[in-house]
């Protein structure tokens, strides 16, 4: 998934902002260290932050926005981004994710509203998810530096994407187009910068940084229309019991310390229009039970399949194959936000695990699964 927290400028707005405001960029000191990087806590609570944004443009400096965000853990978000250097010019984009829904575009633009899986807030500006895993699996690569933005230490991680790339690549995959991550000891990112083929595309500096445990529930409420099915996605509750009829489902016996279980939930993912030349593609519904606890992490178990029985996980490769006990074998994807382990099973079947939890523990929450068969199973929506 790619969270996009920029967008093209157009028209309307609450200002007058005439066009792009072009400034000298704003130097941030780096200071080489030795050794390695300092320990990282992800503080998971609720916060705003702003960034000033500079836009380069070939010999001409850089064109300024200002992005606010608003982060309540795990699932709300809410992204602004206005035209110049401050907090009162045209607003440019718009984005808003609570629990189930993700809305896009400008609220005088008939906003998209999609139905989205329960996930770590795509509008967090912080490594939500546990730091030393990005590391080990080698998304993220320490590069010795530290700088500091607003009185604050921030350590610099080299990644392939910006932060807002939900799965990033490693580093080593492109070295002329990477993105330098400075990051708190908190988790927050402080200073983002985003290179494309060797030349500075995107900077951002934090301006302020404030913990907020007031946010309104209005923030993170989607303005637009709710999601159409099956087209923009369908997620509903339904009950704990609830399992297909004679397939194994995988459920969580136990889940880890101070994780509760907040509910099950049907779900089908958005589908692109039909398109009249191609055959029908294939239908994809999952259960997914949700747990979180309370500093904002996240866990979930999804069970899904496919209309059809085609593969929706393809099998990993050997070097990158994970034993999952009574699974069989899948894959790690190591995120920012979230880490996910999942498998692909017989009959287009398959099974997902993802959240804050370091890697090793999704694992073992993955090994920890255990199936039952009912024959008369149904899904009973609440």
């Amino acid at each position: 998934m790619l969270a996009l927290v920029t967008g093209e400028r157009g028209e309307g707005g609450d200002d007058d902002v005439a066009g792009p405001e072009i400034q000298e960029p704003m130097e941030v000191p780096i200071t080489d260290v030795d050794g390695d990087p300092a320990p990282i806590v992800v503080a998971r609570r609720p916060y705003e932050v702003t960034y000033r944004v500079e836009g380069f443009t070939p010999g001409q400096g850089a064109v300024i926005d200002t992005e606010r965000r608003w982060v309540r853990p795990p699932f709300d978000s809410r992204v602004e981004s206005r035209a110049g250097d401050g907090e009162r010019g045209q607003l440019t984009f718009l984005q808003v994710a609570t629990f189930g829904f993700l809305q896009t575009g400008r609220e005088d633009e008939e906003p998209a509203v999609l139905a989205t899986e329960p996930v770590v807030a795509p509008g967090d500006a912080r490594l939500a998810a546990d730091v030393d895993s990005a590391v080990a699996a080698g998304v993220l690569e320490w590069q010795g530096q530290e700088r500091t933005v607003l009185d604050r230490r921030c350590q610099v991680f080299r990644t392939g994407t910006p932060i807002d790339v939900a799965t990033p690549g490693p580093p080593v995959e492109s070295p002329l187009s990477y993105a330098d991550l400075c990051i708190g000891d908190d988790g927050v990112l402080l200073h983002e910068e985003w290179v494309i083929d060797g030349n500075v595309f995107r900077r951002r500096i934090a301006t302020s940084i404030e913990a907020r445990d007031d946010l309104d529930d209005a923030l993170f409420r989607p303005t637009g229309l709710r999601p159409e099915p099956p087209g923009d996605g369908v997620l509903r509750e339904v009950s704990n019991d609830s399992q297909p009829p004679g397939v194994d489902f995988y459920d969580l016996v136990r889940p880890p310390a101070g994780f509760g279980h907040l509910g099950r939930f049907g779900y089908t993912p958005p589908r692109a229009p039909l398109d009249l030349t191609q055959g029908d593609p294939a239908k994809v519904a999952q259960l997914l039970d949700v747990y979180v606890d309370d500093d904002g992490g996240l866990l979930v178990v999804a069970n899904g399949g496919t209309s059809d029985r085609s593969p929706f996980i393809p099998q990993p490769d050997e070097e990158d194959a994970v034993d999952l006990g009574d699974l069989g074998t899948g894959e790690v994807v190591v995120g920012l936000r979230q880490h996910e382990v999942r498998v692909g099973l017989a009959g287009g079947r398959f099974v997902r695990v993802w959240g804050t939890i370091a890697v090793e523990d999704l694992i073992e929450v993955a090994r920890s699964l255990r199936a039952t068969n009912d024959p008369d199973g149904e899904v009973t929506p609440i």
